[in-house]
């Protein structure tokens, strides 16, 4: 049984704006997730989750990219280690 050969990176002959279109295309994701959702995505901020007695700080970021846009989904997102969905919020306060 032979094993299958490792595919070499060739960053010569590839896409020389490769990186830049990946970043370009997460800052699009971003904003339309910022527009959907109207969630302040890499802000700090002040949010008190349903169901805690405290509020936490941090930057706001997404846990995950959803695969569809729709306000009907929950975003999954998450403020330092703490992860939660969008639906969890009870307020949000930008500092």
């Amino acid at each position: 049984m032979t094993k299958p050969i490792q595919g070499i990176l060739d960053f010569n002959n590839g896409n020389p704006n490769g990186y830049e279109n990946f970043l370009l295309e997460r800052k699009r994701l971003k904003e339309s997730i910022r527009q959907e959702w109207s969630v302040p995505l890499d802000k700090t901020v002040r949010i008190r989750l349903y169901g805690f007695d405290e509020d936490i700080e941090g930057k706001l970021e997404t846990a995950g990219y959803p695969t569809k846009i729709s306000k009907k989904n929950p975003l999954p997102l998450k403020v330092g280690k703490i992860e939660f969905l969008s639906t969890d919020i009870e307020r949000c306060a930008v500092l």
